[in-house]
């Protein structure tokens, strides 16, 4: 039979007092209820179907979404945005199409 293969001698144990066993020990046990956790979870996620990885988006993000923007990418202030709303106002003002003729004529009676 050959012999197994040449191994590094193993380093000698480090010496752990009590309160560094303790909380070694603490930690176990804590990844063991994370990894159960997120074994149930996926679990959960087969039988009933994916889940959105959150409920309802932020308030945080919804806000930044809504505030108007330049052209370069930057929040406008509210200076701004009155300034470039004015403008629009006033484009659409001078940019309006003449009316289209009417369609129908009414006839006068003699």
């Amino acid at each position: 039979m050959p012999a197994p293969a040449e191994q590094a001698p193993l380093a000698p144990p480090t010496p752990l007092n009590v309160k560094q066993l303790n909380r070694i020990q603490k930690r176990r046990i804590a990844r063991e209820k994370l990894q159960a956790h997120l074994a149930l979870k996926r679990e959960n996620a087969k039988l009933y179907g994916e889940s959105p990885p959150y409920s309802s988006r932020p308030q945080q993000i919804q806000g930044c979404m809504r505030r108007p923007r330049g052209p370069n990418g930057r929040f406008l202030t509210p200076e701004e945005c009155i300034l470039i709303q004015t403008m629009n106002t006033l484009a659409l003002q001078n940019s309006k199409p003449p009316s289209p003729p009417p369609l129908f004529t009414a006839k006068a009676k003699l």
